[in-house]
């Protein structure tokens, strides 16, 4: 239940206890994860609790609960989870969904959807979705569960109370071994990682700081070499980038920056020729390139359309 995060997240678990206690629950919450790996579990003991009518929120009150053993069993018709089929959100999983919530509880209870990997909605499903946060049936209560708010629609996220989580990936050890961690699952290809590196991570963010001091691609140091020549991986790069550009959204926001803290120099330089508006467009454009690299687009398309994008943020 959710005492089990007061510990990891006490912030978002304060948060949260306090609406419940209130009785001022939102009509949709928007969980970012930024790499926490427990956002389903917390989710689902959130709608435990919602829907509880003790308002027991640990194991040992709630133990033998008929209410929690049927959502652990995806079997409630109060609580629905709606997850990816074949790497994507359907618009038919949404209108199923809307057809099912459209009627009153028949236990009388609270009606909760969780949308786990909300980056998965394409763009008729964030459509359908939208339509259905802006006229919130009573007692309806969305939770969205996104890597990133930034992958959404900020008409969807501007609905939503966003709850961010504690990053996982803030741990000890430098740029490189903290990259290592958020690239890979295991310890085995983490230290694998680390050993492979030779100045990889060094290459991707020294193309991106001459990108932006100079708007131009280094001929010495430029993406090509990087995706051909160096044969770096190309998510790999993108995410690398996205990683950076975060950071330097840290140090706009005056937040602690945590992966590239010994390039601080480089964050400043780029937080002063950019908005925060603009380093969160060049995330969403690193992000979509992402989704081109999953469906198998040229590589070499993918280069010009960085370039591009990047080059014609305002």
């Amino acid at each position: 239940m959710l005492d089990e995060f007061k510990e990891e997240q006490p912030i978002v678990y304060k948060t949260i206890i306090n609406s419940i206690n209130k009785n001022k629950n939102s009509h949709a919450y928007l969980f970012e994860t930024r790499g926490y790996s427990k956002a389903l579990d917390f989710a689902k003991a959130f709608a435990k609790a919602l829907i509880c009518e003790k308002k027991h929120f640990n194991k040992k009150e709630c133990s033998e609960c008929s209410i929690c053993k049927t959502i652990d069993d995806g079997n409630s018709v109060d609580v629905k989870i709606i997850e990816p089929l074949t790497n994507q959100i359907k618009k038919e999983q949404i209108e199923e969904l809307k057809l099912d919530f459209s009627k009153t509880s028949m236990t009388g209870r609270k009606q909760i959807y969780i949308i786990d990997k909300a980056e998965k909605l394409n763009d008729k499903t964030q459509n359908s979705l939208l339509k259905f946060i802006e006229e919130p049936e009573d007692d309806v209560i969305a939770i969205l569960i996104v890597e990133n708010r930034y992958q959404l629609y900020e008409t969807i996220v501007s609905r939503c109370q966003t709850l961010s989580f504690n990053k996982s990936i803030e741990v000890d050890g430098d740029k490189v071994t903290k990259i290592a961690k958020y690239l890979n699952n295991d310890s085995e290809s983490i230290d694998k990682y680390i050993e492979e590196d030779k100045g990889k991570v060094d290459n991707i963010i020294h193309f991106i700081d001459y990108f932006e001091e100079n708007g131009q691609i280094n001929t010495h140091i430029n993406i090509n070499k990087l995706l051909f020549q160096y044969n770096y991986n190309s998510e790999e790069i993108f995410k690398i980038l996205i990683l950076y550009y975060k950071d330097v959204l840290n140090y706009i926001l005056k937040r602690k920056t945590h992966i590239f803290s010994s390039n601080i120099d480089n964050l400043d330089k780029i937080s002063k020729k950019n908005t925060e508006l603009q380093i969160i467009n060049k995330i969403n454009i690193l992000l979509k390139l992402i989704q081109y690299l999953k469906v198998n687009v040229n590589k070499k398309m993918i280069i010009d359309k960085l370039i591009i994008m990047l080059g014609g943020v305002k």
